[in-house]
Order: C-alpha cells, then structure tokens, then sequence
C-alpha cells in the first residue's frame, strides 16, 4: 500500500526522489563526462566516484546521483539504472538487483553475457533494427533517436516506442549520445525532447 502510495506521489511531483545511475567499467571517461554534464542540465547530480564527489549545480537538490566505479559494489537498493562502459574490468564479480535496468551497448559481449547470466534485463544501445535504442539521423547540434520497443522506467510507468530528439552543445560518441538518451529515458524526467 505505501509503495503505490509513494509512486503516485512521484508523479504528482509530491516527493522528490533521487534516481541512482550507476556507470560501471574503466577507461572512459568521456561517458562519465557527458553523462555527468547531461544529468545536471536535466534535474541535478550528485557525482561519486571512488576518489571524488561534487554536486552540480551546487546549490539545489539533486535529481541524480550518479556513482561511478570499476570495482563492484554492494547494492542495498531494490531500483536503479547502470550503465556499462565499453571496457569492463578483468575480474567480473558484480550482483545486480532483479529491479535494475541496464544500459549496454550492443557489441559488448562480456556485458550482455554478465547481463544473461544476472537475469537483468538490458536496454542495447547500437545501429541494429534488433537494439533497443537506436539513432535514426544525426547533424552536428542534433540527433534524432528510435526508441525501438516499449520499456518501462524508474516508477514503473510504460515508455512507448518513439523518436526522441537531442540537441546536442557539442559532438560525442555515438555510444554516449544512446547511454545518456537511455538514462534519461528511464528516468521520470523525460520528454521526447533532451538537451545534452
């Protein structure tokens, strides 16, 4: 009874609730960069990594936390988004709550394999009709992605098959465009407008 209770208030804007996005993985810090600008540009983040953490903008409440790390860590939370990185480290041992989404893309086998493994299901970011999220055209300030199957986000709310515009300040992987796209897809704060 509460957690409905507590659902609908989310919705009605009643409670403010940050939404944990784990970025797993090493050696890519352009992910980590872009995705970290695009949480502050839409609600907040709390960045935390294993030697830093920063809020931004500093002074309001984060919509975001955003804890990043290459060694795993112990998840005592029901609900979250984590995102892979391309690389992953040598030695996998990672428990990922059932409630979790992840964000993977789709050449990355030892990810997908994990994934399969774990019975979490993933959101494949890629250029295939069979990906998840795909980009359907991309221009230097702007991209247009394909939602390409209904998902649900973080307040089990169904997310239908759309095209997503992103306007964009300055050109990034194609990977990082799909990832953030997904992140904020998932999160209660889309529109099928984001600005990156």
């Amino acid at each position: 009874m509460f957690d409905i209770e507590y659902q609908t208030a989310i919705r009605k804007g009643m409670v403010i609730r940050m939404i944990p996005v784990f970025l797993y993985g090493k050696n890519d810090k352009s992910l980590s960069v872009h995705l970290r600008t695009a949480l502050a540009k839409n609600g907040g983040v709390l960045h935390i990594s294993e030697n830093k953490f920063s809020a931004d903008p500093i002074h309001t409440l984060a919509h975001f936390m955003l804890y990043e790390f290459e060694h795993a860590p112990v998840f005592n939370m029901d609900t979250g988004i984590i995102v892979f990185k391309k690389e992953l480290p040598d030695h996998v041992s990672l428990s990922i709550p059932s409630g979790f989404q992840a964000i993977v893309e789709s050449d990355n086998q030892p990810a997908l394999a994990l994934l399969k493994k774990l019975r979490v299901p993933a959101i494949t970011c890629g250029m295939s009709v069979s990906d998840t999220l795909s980009i359907s055209s991309h221009e230097e300030n702007s991209a247009s992605i394909s939602l390409q199957r209904d998902v649900m986000n973080v307040i089990n709310e169904k997310i239908e098959e759309c095209e997503i515009t992103v306007k964009m300040t300055e050109e990034i992987s194609s990977y990082s465009l799909l990832a953030i796209s997904a992140v904020l897809l998932l999160s209660d704060r889309f529109q099928n407008e984001i600005e990156i």
